[in-house]
């Protein structure tokens, strides 16, 4: 199989037992849209002080029965370098050399070769109007990505003058995850944090036309509901305001799956964070992305950075590494695979 493989440079900058050093790992299709990818990359590895890496995955497919041309894959691997080289140098004030990682084969096994190297990095991928991008996410997650960072091609190709980050909360400590995370970087970026919420209504078991007494279990249910709900982002957002991060919520009801979708429709935020489950982690621990992550990412039309659940004895969800204070990563990463033999199946 063909390897990964790291200059010392860069290798001695990645280091799988530190978190505060993991990588930001922009994937790169050579398409137009990457530029959206690459500059939203250097924006979150430049203001959280992270190592920054562009990588793309040279297909190593070939025409049944043929074999490997190595002329062909040389300039294909050429034509990527070259990309990737004028996609670094047209990223404007980051401070240092931008990582370069070219691998052959499927690209998900090279980022998830890259993501043992760095430990918990943050992969940044884009997102096509087609595709099964929530089973995509789903195996990132699963492969060790640390985050991931789903980049729709609607997304707008300007940055605002300053930052929304939006996050879905919804009481779990999974979700006190992801919050930690937008702190992070809203403390690093002078962002502004929207807490949602979205309460989903009371449901009891009907079994004919309910009684008078059903209708007012209901309605109490609600009502606790709604100030349980207003008491969590008023608390929420007096610990915001104590450490200085400008914050505001709303609060909507209904199905969270609509009314998140709605309220990243009319805020328009410039990045989402919400954990990959919620609550619904009781019955469903197997999976790696909850159903309300699923349907956002499918919906998405802003960038949405998933932070997945990782169980570690004595916690139940884990917040990431504070921001990094040694030098960035440099230098460059390379995947040369044999010219004279056909690559092995992923």
């Amino acid at each position: 199989m063909p390897t990964l493989s790291l200059f010392p440079s860069l290798r001695s900058e990645l280091d799988p037992s530190r978190p505060d050093a993991a990588a930001i790992i922009a994937c790169l299709d050579l398409s137009p849209h990457s530029q959206r990818v690459a500059r939203l990359a250097a924006f979150l590895a430049r203001e959280t002080d992270r190592p920054l890496i562009l990588f793309h995955a040279v297909s190593d497919e070939q025409p049944a029965g043929g074999l490997p041309d190595p002329l062909e894959w040389h300039l294909r691997r050429s034509r990527a370098r070259r990309f990737l080289e004028e996609m670094a140098a047209s990223i404007e004030n980051f401070p240092g050399e931008i990582g370069i990682g070219i691998k052959e084969g499927q690209w998900q096994a090279g980022l998830a070769e890259l993501c043992a190297m760095s430990g918990p990095a943050t992969a940044v991928i884009g997102k096509s109007s087609v595709g099964d991008h929530v089973h995509l996410s789903a195996s990132l997650l699963e492969s060790g990505a640390g985050s991931l960072l789903v980049v729709p091609a609607s997304a707008r190709a300007e940055r605002p003058a300053r930052l929304r980050i939006m996050v879905p909360l919804d009481g779990s400590r999974f979700a006190d995850a992801a919050l930690a995370r937008a702190r992070a970087i809203a403390a690093a970026t002078s962002a502004e944090l929207l807490l949602a919420h979205v309460i989903p209504a009371a449901g009891i078991e009907e079994f004919g036309p309910p009684a008078l007494g059903d209708l007012e279990l209901q309605r109490r249910v609600d009502r606790r509901n709604e100030r349980a709900a207003c008491e969590f982002l008023e608390d929420a957002l007096h610990r915001l305001e104590a450490e200085g991060i400008a914050a505001r919520s709303r609060c909507l009801k209904g199905d969270p799956r609509a009314g998140l979708d709605r309220l990243m429709a009319e805020e328009q935020p410039g990045l989402v964070i919400l954990s990959a489950r919620g609550h619904g982690v009781k019955t469903c621990e197997n999976m790696a992305l909850g159903s309300t992550a699923a349907y956002l990412l499918d919906h998405a039309s802003v960038p949405i950075m998933v932070v997945p659940i990782m169980m570690v004895p004595g916690r139940t969800a884990t917040s990431p590494g504070p921001a990094r204070q040694a030098g960035r990563a440099h230098g460059t990463v390379s995947g040369r695979g044999p010219l004279n033999r056909r690559p092995a199946a992923a």
